[in-house]
């Protein structure tokens, strides 16, 4: 049952039925969009370590309670980890804007001829004789 379960849900996943002609496989290949979402992630990562250093980077013998850094020193930590979340919101709002065709029986091109030589009155609506 599990098995059935996960199948089902690779298959809704790959767009089963969404298409009334088979698909075939597609190549991925890096893109600019892809090299700037590496750059952002470098950039958010490097930004976010240094606000860290800043703000705990200093040593004193004897500790005392300073406060917090100031707020907009969180912003890329806070942006590094909602990105996951964010990817995952868009994703899910491309998939519900597509809503799944229902599939339709096809009938094999043969099946009219079959039935028609059964049937004289529909071979003669069907213009096969």
């Amino acid at each position: 049952m599990e098995d059935s379960l996960e199948t089902a849900d690779a298959m809704r996943a790959r767009g089963w039925g969404a298409a009334t002609k088979r698909t075939t496989y597609q190549r991925y290949r890096f893109r600019k969009t892809d090299a700037f979402a590496c750059a952002f992630i470098a950039v958010l990562t490097v930004a976010a370590a240094a606000s860290a250093v800043a703000a705990c980077g200093e040593f004193k013998f004897c500790p005392r309670i300073a406060g917090f850094a100031s707020w907009f020193s969180y912003i890329p930590y806070v942006l590094l980890v909602a990105l996951p979340t964010i990817l995952e919101a868009k994703e899910r709002r491309t998939w519900l804007r597509q809503p799944l065709k229902p599939r339709t029986r096809q009938t094999p091109p043969s099946a009219p001829r079959r039935f028609a030589s059964r049937n004289p009155g529909l071979a003669r609506k069907l213009h096969l004789r």
